[in-house]
């Protein structure tokens, strides 16, 4: 079935959006003579009534919220084989197609983050949680207007809210994952993950399947990456990890809170933005006069306001510092550096046996001196920035420096100042984010493949890996004057990999915390060394429970069919 001619006094005359459940189209409204956003639900859905009545409901519970940053509803019904709602046509754009212009200057940031705030604060105290927060779901008029749409996922306060899981995953409050009921804290988290990307252009919870995105919702911390930013003032993004915290009791009380906190951001002059900003926004994002969102050398003093904070300045010396230092070297020789051979897995062992240092120059953790047959399994590696790392774990130092503080000693000391320096060559498999820890700081190496080996001092050092798949890996190391050293660590070596078989399907819990559900299952679970339970959880079928002992470097196959609840191991 097409577009319909008409429906009661609308005529809709250009599709905008088509979904598994209704089709937009932009309609006119001949009797009041303006504009609708006209949403008819797909007619091998209109004789469902489980779809028909969550349609009635996104329009009941969107209508009884009128406020002027919320998009207003104008009629629901059912007119032949077309169940439809309208609603107020917004012309301009969606928060998401403004972000692929890149992240928002901070002012007009917290200005859409206000008037957002402000619809939310209207809706939560007519009882109703919009639970799909997300920049798709703000409308921006090209007069600089900041509406909150689509009610689809919203639902009622009243008794606590449902605990069914509603909404994007990436926007969705932890306890949400968790199975606990929302409230308005899960609503405001998800405007906390819309604030943290206006301000970086990216989300704020990165994953590539809804599992990996619940487990960094869980367990990671983006505020590193936005500290990054020399664009971002500390109250800002103080403002957006309270926003962010895990638990909804850190979290600001309700919408009234975070306002107060946002006006007083905004009486600031280069924190205040208005509607007519927003919209030379828009009119064009390029000439709108911005910081930009990446420290940078500046070509003359910039003009700073006196709240302007000290840390952009160091961010600006350290990179003048960089770039002196690098000319310096570029200066009084050759890179001492030398390009890294790409070397297969099966060449990692004949390489590691022909390194001049001699083997009890490792010492303290353990370290694998030849790949290990398992150095094809690679799972794909995102790009790590250097802000991103993970969360601080057992046997790492307490408290690692954030990248805006790292030291550049690596840079400082040019070749000819350094006695017989050593080289050293680093080969991880999978992959890791590599840390250098000396006695007068901690350097951040980056990920690998390194580019280049590293030339260093002569001396003791420790390195630090970081996978957020596997535990944390400490290696103490002394290199030797004028020799190389090649390091060959196997990680795989330090875990045990649990494969599952489950009939007919179970979401599985690991030390009660929540990973997947399977079938399918298309890696393997990394855990450590040890004793862990195991929890099979089946809606009809009840939970299977049960301790698995499990060793370093194994990989085990355990098969259970909760119809018998009889688990079959298999090594």
């Amino acid at each position: 079935m097409g577009r319909p001619e008409r429906i009661g006094d609308l005529q809709p005359f250009a599709e905008l959006a088509s979904g598994p459940t209704a089709t937009v189209y932009k309609a006119y409204q001949a009797s009041l003579d303006r504009f609708v956003l006209l949403k008819i639900l797909r007619p091998e859905l209109a004789e469902d009534e489980t779809f028909v009545q969550r349609f009635e409901e996104e329009a009941r519970l969107a209508a009884r919220v009128q406020h002027p940053n919320v998009v207003a509803v104008y009629a629901f019904g059912r007119e032949d084989a077309h169940v439809y709602l309208a609603t107020e046509f917004v012309e301009g754009l969606s928060l998401r197609e403004l972000l692929t212009y890149g992240p928002l200057p901070p002012a007009l940031a917290l200005y859409v983050a206000a008037e957002v705030a402000r619809g939310l604060k209207a809706a939560h105290e007519k009882g109703v949680l919009h639970r799909d927060l997300k920049p798709a779901n703000i409308l921006i008029s090209y007069a600089g207007q900041v509406k909150l749409t689509d009610f689809g996922m919203a639902s009622l306060l009243s008794g606590g809210g449902s605990e069914e899981v509603r909404g994007t995953p990436g926007y969705l409050a932890p306890e949400q994952v968790l199975g606990e009921a929302p409230g308005p804290a899960a609503d405001l988290f998800a405007l906390g993950a819309t604030l943290f990307e206006m301000l970086t252009g990216t989300p704020a919870f990165l994953g590539e399947t809804p599992g990996e995105i619940f487990d960094a919702l869980l367990h990671h911390d983006p505020i590193p990456r936005l500290r990054n930013l020399a664009a971002v003032p500390d109250d800002v993004i103080a403002l957006c990890t309270r926003l962010l915290a895990k638990r909804p009791e850190a979290r600001y009380p309700d919408a009234t809170a975070l306002l107060q906190d946002l006006e007083a951001l905004r009486q600031r002059p280069e924190l205040r933005a208005t509607p007519e900003d927003l919209a030379t926004y828009i009119d064009n994002p390029e000439a709108f006069p911005r910081t930009p969102a990446q420290p940078v050398i500046p070509t003359s003093p910039p003009s700073v306001s006196p709240s302007a904070h000290r840390r952009r300045w160091q961010l600006v010396l350290v990179a003048i510092t960089t770039l002196t230092l690098i000319g310096l070297l570029l200066l009084v020789g050759p890179w001492p550096f030398t390009p890294q051979r790409s070397m297969s897995p099966s060449s990692a062992a004949s390489t590691a046996a022909r390194t001049t240092t001699p083997a009890e120059s490792l010492v303290a953790s353990p370290v694998v001196s030849q790949a290990s047959p398992e150095t094809t399994v690679r799972p794909t590696r995102p790009s790590p920035p250097t802000a991103n790392l993970p969360r601080p774990l057992e046997g790492m130092p307490p408290a690692l420096p954030s990248p805006d503080t790292l030291h550049l000693s690596l840079l400082t000391v040019p070749e000819e100042t350094q006695p017989d320096p050593a080289r050293l060559r680093l080969e991880v498999t999978p992959w890791a984010y590599v840390l250098l820890e000396r006695p007068d700081g901690i350097d951040s190496l980056g990920a690998t493949p390194l580019d280049t080996p590293l030339t260093l001092p002569a001396g003791s050092y420790t390195l630090h890996l970081h996978n957020p798949e596997f535990p944390p890996y400490r290696l103490v190391l002394k290199l030797q004057p004028g020799q190389d050293t090649l390091v060959a660590i196997s990680l795989w070596l330090q875990v045990a990999r649990l494969w599952l078989e489950v009939h007919p399907w179970a979401h599985v819990y690991i030390d009660n915390r929540y990973y997947d559900v399977i079938p399918p299952q298309e890696q393997p679970f990394i855990l450590e060394p040890g004793t862990h339970r195991l929890q099979l959880v089946h809606p009809e079928l009840g939970t299977f429970d049960t301790l698995l002992q499990l060793q370093a470097h194994t990989a085990e196959t355990l098969r259970v069919d909760l119809l018998r609840r009889r688990p079959q191991p298999e090594r």
